[in-house]
């Protein structure tokens, strides 16, 4: 008589990573709420300020971004960054995760139509209990995250 082998044929090993995979991934999404309110919100502020160059660069026109209020950025666009009259890009808004303030309150950052920012532009990102991060807009219209 045969011996039998004992372990896992290939269907059930396959299985079995199916279900790992679902439990991680479903573990993941749990602990998505855990992160912090600042990393966020910086995330959020650096892709607003390259969707807001980006936008100048495409369009050709000048694209400016300040605060709406202390949570809260706003767009809006015009021939040049020396412009008197600007129009409000309905499409572009953001507002921070809850909690999360913009310092200082009154700023301006404005995109030429190739994608330069006039001002080195700093903008601290404040939660009470989760502590503050800086970004800094470059006048090259880069940004970078301070230490």
């Amino acid at each position: 008589m045969g011996r039998r082998q004992s372990g896992l044929t290939l269907i059930e090993a396959l299985v079995l990573l199916a279900l790992i995979g679902i439990l991680v991934a479903v573990a993941s999404l749990a602990l998505r709420p855990l992160q912090s309110p600042v990393d966020t919100a910086t995330a959020l502020l650096e892709g607003f300020l390259r969707q807001a160059r980006l936008n100048a660069i495409a369009s050709t026109s000048a694209c400016r971004v300040s605060p709406g209020a202390s949570n809260r950025l706003v767009a809006a666009t015009a021939s040049s960054c020396s412009a008197t009259t600007w129009s409000a890009v309905s499409s572009m808004n953001l507002t921070l995760p809850t909690g999360v303030s913009m310092s200082p309150s009154s700023w301006v950052v404005c995109f030429s139509s190739r994608g330069v920012s006039g001002n080195n532009v700093i903008v601290t990102l404040q939660h009470p209990s989760n502590g503050s991060r800086k970004v800094e807009v470059l006048v090259g219209g880069t940004t970078r995250v301070l230490p």
